[in-house]
This record gives C-alpha cells, sequence and structure tokens, in this order.
C-alpha cells in the first residue's frame, strides 16, 4: 500500500530516493539511464527535507507513547490482579476446603520473589494454628506478576516469604494466625513514574495509587 502511495508521487520526489532507491516511473530496460539522471540532480528541496524530519519526528512520538502506554497497563494489570487474586482467596476460604480435613484453616498468599507468588491451602499439619513454612502449602500454583512488574511491601519491604492467610470465616491473618489490620503490598514498573498499590485490613481490600507514604485508594 506504501509503495502504490509512493509511485503516485512526483518523478525525484525524496520519499522515492529514500523509500524506493530508484525512479519508479522507469521501465527495467531504462533504469541505468534513469539512475544516471538522477543522480545528475539537484540535492533535495526544503519541503522534501521538512516532511522527511516531521516523518521522523511522528514515529519517535508513535514509539515512546506507544512504550509508556504498554508499562501503564502493565502496571495497572498487575495491581488489579492481585487485588483479585487476594479477593478469590478469602473466597475460597469462605467456600472451599474439605471438611474432611482437619488441618485445613484456609487459604494464603506467599511471595516467592519480588515478580513471582504461590497460591495454596494451608494445611496446618502440627494444629498450632500457625503457618510454619512451604511444608503446609497444599495445591501449590505459582503466578508471575506482568513482564517488568515487581513488589514490595510497603515502600521499600522485601516480598520474599511474605504471607498473609484467609480463614475459613473470611479474615485476613499473619503467619501466628493473628489478625492482619493493615499491610500494604506496592507495585511498580521500570520507567513509569505512578505506583500502585493493594491494601489489607482485616475484612477491607483496596487498590490505589502509592504516594510515598500510604496508598490512596480509588
Amino acid at each position: 500500500m506504501i509503495v502504490n502511495a509512493l509511485k503516485k508521487l512526483p518523478e525525484k520526489t525524496i520519499l522515492q530516493r529514500i523509500f524506493l532507491g530508484r525512479n519508479i516511473n522507469c521501465s527495467e530496460g531504462e533504469q541505468e539511464t534513469c539512475d544516471m539522471r538522477l543522480n545528475n540532480s539537484k540535492g533535495f528541496t526544503l519541503i522534501e527535507t521538512l516532511v522527511v524530519v516531521a516523518l521522523v519526528g511522528l514515529v519517535a512520538a508513535m514509539a515512546t507513547n506507544g512504550s509508556d502506554f504498554l508499562r501503564g497497563h502493565r502496571l495497572s494489570e498487575g495491581s488489579r490482579g492481585l487485588q483479585v487474586e487476594f479477593q478469590k482467596l478469602r473466597q475460597d476460604a469462605l467456600t472451599k476446603g474439605n471438611p474432611a480435613n482437619l488441618n485445613g484453616r484456609g487459604f494464603g498468599l506467599r511471595f516467592v520473589s519480588a515478580t513471582q507468588y504461590r497460591l495454596f491451602e494451608f494445611n496446618d499439619a502440627d494444629k498450632d494454628y500457625t503457618y510454619d513454612d512451604a511444608g503446609e502449602e497444599a495445591d501449590a500454583v505459582t503466578v508471575d506478576l506482568p513482564s517488568g512488574v515487581t513488589v514490595t511491601i510497603g515502600d521499600a519491604g522485601s516480598p520474599v516469604n511474605n504471607v498473609l492467610l484467609y480463614d475459613k470465616r473470611g479474615l485476613s491473618r499473619k503467619t501466628d494466625w493473628s489478625t492482619e489490620s493493615n499491610r500494604t503490598y506496592v507495585l511498580r514498573v521500570g520507567g513509569e513514574s505512578t505506583e500502585r498499590c493493594v491494601k489489607v485490613g482485616r475484612v477491607l481490600l483496596q487498590e490505589g495509587v502509592w504516594n510515598g507514604v500510604s496508598c490512596t485508594v480509588f
């Protein structure tokens, strides 16, 4: 389509020279003679030069804006996805679990790294109402955050082995089974100034924007 459009332009324009590298109005047998005429022609006009500069600037702007959009989209996808995971864990804790398994206390999420976490059913093997380690994770599923997205606890706390549990009443709990009243997961992506957050309370679960100190919920 681009070639057809260029063929409609006047002979020897800069767009033909740059994008086609030849005089497209010449037949194959006349190409050598046409190329000699083209080489002997004068330089580019001011208008032709300005057109090319404008096209290059437009392409560069589109590439930059496209990258910014993709980063922002991945960040939103990451924070929204994490909030949905917590909502599902809470719902599973309320409605799922094997009644015959007396060690089943609920469901949880543990971060393996700053970019990956595991979803699991909390199987309290020693019946002490305390999450001890990964050995008490049943039916675990590993999930990756969107590409380039990382998470911290608060502004800079490491998420590795950070665990959040939901009991069968839908309450969020720490590993020692005390209730969790306020935990904030902060999500970032390189090159994006905006930071997103997911705030977990005893019952409330909210998504928002991190302002460097707290989570401003939507």
